[in-house]
């Protein structure tokens, strides 16, 4: 049996939630690009753990493999009005797309179960200059081989 890589449920998961969240966020990246140009609204999905799990003698094989979906929002922008308030209510209503897009596409031609692992984890970076509000979200995805 062929076993799946992580880089075809990563650009998978990523291709969802761009039609997921669209209009919603500027661009959505299965990669982590060198910086974000001037989006206000980034979505990047990267790989994380996976594991290869062999049932029984051998006649059932699955991945469990875990992916890293960072959702960016500049904090503020003073040219364009954008606020700390904007920044926290467009992070918001980012995760909750993407819990509905997870949710509503359990099963998928690439993988047989798809939830969030831990609980999101919120914090500030700075990328080129600019201080964003970041949450991870880590979605985990059962595939069969």
């Amino acid at each position: 049996m062929a076993v799946i890589s992580r880089k075809v449920a990563r650009s998978a998961l990523a291709a969802l939630l761009s039609s997921a969240t669209a209009g919603s966020v500027d661009a959505v990246y299965a990669y982590k690009p060198p910086d974000f140009g001037q989006a206000n609204k980034v979505i990047v999905v990267t790989s994380g753990s996976i594991e290869r799990i062999i049932d029984g003698f051998g006649t059932c094989q699955r991945s469990k493999i875990t992916l890293y979906v960072w959702v960016l929002v500049r904090y503020a922008d003073a040219d364009t009005g954008w606020t700390r308030s904007n920044a926290e209510d467009a992070a918001d209503d980012i995760e909750a797309l993407i819990a509905s897009a997870v949710l509503t596409n359990q099963t998928t031609d690439y993988w047989s179960q798809a939830s969030y692992g831990d609980p999101t984890m919120l914090d500030d970076v700075v990328i080129g200059g600019v201080d964003f509000l970041r949450e991870l979200i880590q979605v985990e995805l059962e595939v069969f081989a």
